[in-house]
């Protein structure tokens, strides 16, 4: 993981980070996805489909959250995720490495962990997410 900027703080093992993550294009996200090709899709639920994606041409795979039409994650949920995460590093947490607001859609990108740890950070991920949620709203 790159240095964080010396304006970060750290608070019992937690980074905060002052600005936000990656901005990444449709197109770059469509290329990490193989044009979010369903061979790649490694978990669905209420939000949409998440994908085995490759950035940075293919040195770093990731996991790409993309939102569907019909998800009760809004766009207010989606601020909130990408202004918290990317204020947060923790080795009990997925790092949100970036997101993509291009062409009207609501696109997160996360790093991939072991298939062993991806069930139970992605359970610990989503309650904090609901949790930062609530407070900040």
């Amino acid at each position: 993981m790159p240095a964080f900027d010396s304006g970060n703080t750290t608070t019992n093992g937690v980074y905060q980070a002052d600005e936000l993550c990656r901005w990444f294009s449709f197109v770059e996200i469509q290329s990490a996805t193989n044009n979010f090709d369903d061979t790649l899709v490694i978990g669905k639920g209420g939000f949409g489909k998440v994908y085995k994606g490759f950035i940075d041409g293919g040195a770093t795979t990731v996991a790409i959250k993309r939102s569907n039409a019909e998800s009760k994650q809004g766009a207010a949920e989606f601020w909130t995720e990408i202004k918290t995460l990317s204020k947060l590093r923790h080795t009990h947490l997925v790092t949100l490495i970036g997101y993509s607001d291009d062409c009207e859609e609501m696109i997160l990108v996360y790093e991939r962990g072991s298939e062993d740890e991806r069930l139970l950070v992605l359970v610990l991920h989503r309650l904090l997410v609901l949790v930062l949620h609530r407070l900040l709203v």
